[in-house]
């Protein structure tokens, strides 16, 4: 059984105390502890063998790589590695979703699974095995706590883009146009949210007791409105970005995350300086 206590995590929680996300005491309970429940991903007969990769991970000290790691497994399990993000938001698109922070049924989100697999499949040099429903199993044990078949918008579409291929740039744009205001400015009341429904994702495995503190999102809010003055309450585009390139600790998953999808399709084309031996 894997644990969900993180190594080395005790610096963390003496810096940000033991307060947790009131949004995320769902997954601290039997829906993420019970990895045989059949309403969680891991529960899923497709995911067993990712259960046995996150007891390895477990030795890492970095809570930033192993969170990045186990998110690649996650991620090449549903095939969303195989989809750009800028081709998931299109099929959002198309869709016609209602607006993001309004209801959507499993019967709405089905659909535009269903494209992004086909995408999947299209881009995949051999036959892979559609994993529509374990994507929507695992939106549903984020975000759908009381289990009512639904959950918003922004958050479905959140965890579509986040999980695909493509630019991290691209993916921020999106999620600050997602949760902007109707003057296109991100208030600190939206930025609360995105940084809410974004640390849901590494607490999805088994790392809430890094990333699942309520202060976690309130440091947040302090560092990126303090670069720009109490006295403003709102941020641009612009604004939200020269945060994001400061790596702030909350985001660091996400950044590793990236850089470990970046290094996988690398190619080293310098010989070595000892033998003169270069990659073939």
């Amino acid at each position: 059984v894997v644990s969900t206590q993180s190594t080395g995590s005790s610096g963390i929680n003496a810096e940000y105390g033991d307060v947790s996300l009131g949004s995320l005491t769902s997954l601290q309970d039997d829906s993420l502890s019970n990895f045989n429940d059949a309403f969680t991903i891991y529960g899923h007969p497709k995911v067993k063998d990712v259960l046995k990769a996150f007891e390895l991970l477990q030795v890492m000290q970095l809570p930033n790589y192993r969170t990045a790691l186990k998110l690649r497994a996650i991620q090449r399990k549903m095939q969303l590695h195989r989809v750009d993000a800028r081709d998931i938001v299109a099929v959002m698109a198309d869709t016609g979703l209602p607006p993001p922070f309004e209801e959507i049924t499993e019967a709405e989100m089905e659909p535009v699974i269903n494209d992004v697999c086909l995408m999947a499949e299209r881009n995949a040099d051999t036959t892979i095995v559609s994993c529509a429903d374990l994507i929507l199993t695992w939106i549903l044990q984020l975000f759908d706590s009381n289990f009512i078949g639904a959950v918003k918008v922004k958050q479905f579409t959140t965890v579509l883009v986040i999980m695909g291929a493509g630019r991290l740039l691209d993916k921020l744009k999106y999620l600050f146009d997602t949760f902007k205001g109707s003057d296109g400015t991100l208030t600190q009341e939206g930025f609360s949210e995105l940084m809410t429904d974004l640390l849901l994702i590494p607490c999805s495995v088994f790392e809430e007791d890094i990333y699942g503190h309520s202060t976690l999102v309130l440091s947040a809010i302090f560092e990126c409105f303090n670069q720009i003055g109490h006295e403003r309450q709102k941020l641009s585009l612009d604004e939200f970005l020269q945060w994001c390139t400061k790596s702030p600790f909350c985001l660091s998953w996400l950044f590793t995350f990236h850089r470990l999808m970046s290094s996988e399709y690398s190619v080293n084309l310098s010989s070595c300086s000892n033998c003169g031996v270069a990659p073939s």
